[in-house]
């Protein structure tokens, strides 16, 4: 079978080195990109580029791989390379286009760039050249939440009335995931408004990101948003409030719990959702980035296959993210999307 060659740039956490950490392949079986990269028929890694030459030791340890350096002008071959996979810090990702000519898709971390003229950058080369483009938003290619959004939501729980979340390290870094878990099961933001607290906590990679309380409307229907320490303890959660049951996903989206409606305990003539029946169900979360390459594959091979996270949808991400910081700067302001 025909191989994709892919260039893996960025050996980080995502890129590589979840693989070392021994609890998170307790419950993910899909952690990073060369996990999925070394396990999918459709793919083989061509190298790697790193900036520290740390990480390119412990990955050459781990992988006899040779074709391996901290510069990508340094590799051979470029015309070689079918799929681009990039890990990297935000800033400047659309330059690693410009090395590969025959580049047919790019799968990507969030955000695109380090700013949205960046982000949008990228995602016009990829079109003019016609490079498929995937982000790892992997949740909208975990089988549970696409069944979920399909309508398997609205059966359990009804009509949405709100739902609440919390997150750490930052609205770009992570609380991105839910933003885009939102959009995905409930509908497409309308207006958002940052609360004026101070900006607290432990803030993550990107240095110009926020930890600050935040809602999202959907239409009419508030979803609101508090940052955590993760110092304390690590949680991305985002708990969905229906008119015949609660859905909360837990654990990063590890599983989910349901709770559906009962006459009350306490009150004739009312209902409740009744805590003491809540019911736990796993999802598909920790097969969920092989898929996303997966749906790569299929479309390399028929475009008219279609991809759960393209470059257009990430973008809208980080406009409603970038409406929020507008939002926060002006006290609070609500913002319109």
């Amino acid at each position: 079978m025909n191989q994709y060659k892919v260039l893996l740039i960025g050996l980080g956490k995502m890129g590589f080195k979840y693989m070392q950490d021994k609890e998170i392949s307790k419950t993910v079986k899909f952690s990073n990109h060369t996990q999925v990269i070394n396990n999918h028929e459709s793919f083989s890694l061509f190298g790697a580029v790193d900036s520290l030459e740390e990480n390119l030791n412990l990955f050459s340890k781990t992988f006899n791989l040779k074709n391996i350096t901290t510069d990508i002008r340094y590799l051979n071959n470029l015309d070689l390379v079918d799929v681009l996979v990039l890990a990297t810090p935000p800033k400047d990702r659309y330059k690693f286009l410009e090395f590969l000519p025959n580049l047919k898709a790019l799968i990507v971390e969030k955000p695109l760039g380090s700013n949205l003229k960046e982000s949008k950058k990228l995602i016009d080369t990829c079109s003019a050249r016609k490079i498929i483009t995937q982000v790892n938003f992997n949740r909208r290619t975990d089988s549970v939440m696409q069944e979920l959004a399909r309508g398997d939501l609205k059966r359990k729980i009804g009509f949405i009335q709100c739902g609440f979340g919390v997150y750490g390290h930052g609205i770009l870094n992570y609380a991105s995931h839910t933003i885009d878990l939102v959009r995905m099961l409930v509908g497409e933001i309308t207006r958002v408004q940052s609360l004026s607290s101070p900006d607290y906590g432990r803030k993550g990679p990107i240095s110009d990101d926020l930890n600050i309380p935040f809602v999202l409307y959907v239409d009419q229907k508030p979803f609101s948003f508090s940052p955590i320490d993760f110092s304390s303890y690590r949680e991305g959660s985002l708990d969905i409030w229906g008119t015949k049951g609660r859905i909360e996903f837990l654990q990063e989206g590890l599983n989910y719990k349901f709770t559906e409606k009962f006459p009350c305990r306490s009150l004739s003539e009312f209902s409740e959702l009744n805590s003491e029946c809540t019911k736990i169900f796993e999802t598909g979360y920790g097969d969920s980035m092989y898929y996303l390459y997966d749906e790569v594959a299929k479309k390399l091979k028929d475009s008219s296959k279609a991809l759960s996270s393209p470059a257009s949808s990430a973008f809208v991400n980080e406009e409603i993210i970038d409406s929020l910081k507008k939002s926060y700067a002006n006290r609070g302001d609500i913002v319109k999307i």
